[in-house]
């Protein structure tokens, strides 16, 4: 099934029931109405290699947390009464693998991360605000080649959910655990094989209902995808999924989170998606945020293209200005204060927000 991107002539339609700080750190170059603020609320040092910032996870108290694989370590930052954060600072490093995916648990007071062929834990038991205790849930996974897990995610059957690229977007893997949406006991235990036919697949988030997106990558020269796991089939093995959206090839679809807060009148029930664009296509796809509109029974109805805010096609090279080309977002997640936040490969989390 495709579905036309179609652009909202007013992106950003905004409640105004709260207060917000000044936009202080306001992104230029992407098109927003003046009462939208895109703007840079985390900013670290760049380090060459992999990629400086990937998985986020909110604490309920608003800190933020975030993985560096090129650091091996998991960094926080913590709200500030101005509406913004303080300075970076490590939380875990000298990490077992790069950490890539994060998710926090409340319950346990727990951080879970996802690396290439591991899944750990991190605790702060003495609540210095360092990591003091790290337990490796799940080390036997299949590595070395093609892509990392995914985003580690916590289910509401408290089960720890992760994606298995393949080895290669055109490779016959025998490792069933490749190309597959993974589930395990909170303990590392009992690994199930929720969902195949996936190549290279990020991020997934539930929906009220129970059904689970996913995006898949595909390849360079194929379309790319948002799949779904139907309600009544995440808890069913082998499940094979198939496309309900279809997206640029090469856009590299990574982050995606389910949205319903009331701050963004205008994205209700729907799935914020980011693309962190092609590698080594002739036309420039991805660097793009779309908002994919979702019906009563949270199936899809509409794709709403929000970055770059314009009708041409994303592989115009005039959009390199207007789109977020030439950097590359990796997750999203929603705050304790309701707005977006996306994380970007090199060193920066970006907020989306009224003011």
């Amino acid at each position: 099934m495709l579905v036309t991107l179609a652009v909202s002539s007013s992106a950003f339609s905004i409640s105004k029931a709260d207060s917000q700080p000044k936009c202080l750190q306001r992104v230029e170059w992407v098109y927003f109405p003046p009462e939208t603020c895109l703007e840079t609320v985390v900013q670290v040092p760049s380090t060459p290699g992999i990629i400086s910032i990937a998985g986020l996870a909110f604490t309920p108290d608003g800190s933020l947390y975030f993985t560096r694989p090129a650091e091996n370590a998991v960094w926080s930052v913590s709200p500030r009464a101005d509406g913004y954060f303080s300075e970076p600072e490590p939380f875990a490093v000298s990490l077992p693998e790069q950490p890539f995916g994060l998710a926090y648990d409340a319950e346990t007071e727990s951080w879970f991360v996802s690396a290439d062929t591991m899944i750990y834990r991190l605790r702060d038991t003495d609540q210095d605000g360092t990591a003091d205790e790290l337990t490796v849930l799940v080390r036997d996974l299949p590595g070395g080649a093609g892509g990392w897990l995914g985003d580690v995610r916590i289910g509401k059957d408290r089960r720890l959910y992760v994606a298995k690229a393949a080895t290669c977007a055109d490779c016959v893997d025998t490792d069933q655990r490749r190309s597959a949406l993974l589930s395990f006991a909170m303990d590392g235990s009992n690994m199930r094989i929720i969902a195949t036919g996936l190549t290279d697949a990020f991020s997934f988030d539930w929906t009220p209902d129970g059904a689970l997106y996913i995006v898949d990558n595909v390849s360079q020269t194929q379309p790319a995808e948002l799949n779904v796991v139907p309600a009544n089939e995440t808890n069913l093995n082998f499940r094979e999924v198939a496309p309900v959206v279809t997206f640029d090839a090469g856009s590299h679809p990574t982050g995606l989170a389910y949205y319903d807060d009331p701050r963004f009148a205008d994205y209700q029930r729907g799935l914020f998606v980011v693309f962190a664009g092609s590698w080594n296509n002739v036309a420039v796809t991805g660097h793009e945020m779309v908002f994919v509109q979702l019906d009563d029974n949270y199936k899809v109805m509409d794709v709403k293209r929000l970055i770059p805010n314009s009708q041409r096609s994303t592989s115009d090279a005039s959009l390199i200005k207007t789109s977020l080309h030439p950097y590359r977002p990796y997750d999203l997640a929603i705050g304790v204060d309701g707005w977006l936040y996306m994380a970007i490969a090199e060193g920066r989390i970006y907020r989306f927000r009224h003011v």
